[in-house]
């Protein structure tokens, strides 16, 4: 039996990787913030939700400023660069999912080809599905994620009710 324990004590770890690797990952949305007390600097808040795998994946991120409440939606890459529309090496083709309708833009590609400025149209139809507790499925050339709202509206109402307090 001794033996028998001795033989069968790197099958423990092996079976942890395994029940753990087939698991479903954490998604989940994540509410960072700048805190300064100098007027001066700029204050702003961002809400992503991290790519499924950090070397392959989409990351979508809404990046908020209170202090004008102006907000831009980016989406970022981390392995290829997102190829440029046609003859327009700044701008790259998003298409958007929402509850089977489609809807496409051309955001801006920012330098290095892997960060996307998505136009405020389509930033505003994103926001407002996520809010909704609607899932979008975002299409990239090369790169498709569907996106779910989660927690989302939380996050996004708490801030809005920060930036308030912070305005009046």
């Amino acid at each position: 039996m001794n033996n028998l324990c001795k033989r069968g004590s790197g099958l423990l770890p092996l079976l942890l990787f395994f029940f753990s690797s087939c698991s479903a990952t954490n998604e989940r949305w994540v509410l960072q913030s700048s805190q300064s007390s100098l007027p001066s600097c700029r204050r702003f808040s961002r809400i992503y939700m991290p790519p499924e795998d950090q070397y392959f994946g989409l990351e979508i991120e809404l990046v908020l400023s209170p202090k004008d409440h102006d907000h831009n939606l980016f989406i970022n890459v981390f392995s290829r660069k997102i190829p440029p529309h046609k003859n327009q090496d700044k701008r790259a083709v998003v298409t958007i999912e929402i509850e089977g309708k489609t809807n496409t833009c051309l955001a801006d590609r920012l330098e290095g080809g892997q960060r996307l400025r998505v136009p405020e149209d389509c930033a505003q139809q994103i926001i407002t599905a996520f809010l909704t507790n609607k899932t979008i499925l975002i299409k990239l050339q090369g790169y498709q994620r569907s996106i779910k709202p989660l927690n989302f509206p939380s996050l996004f109402t708490n801030f809005a009710n920060k930036t308030e307090k912070t305005i009046k």
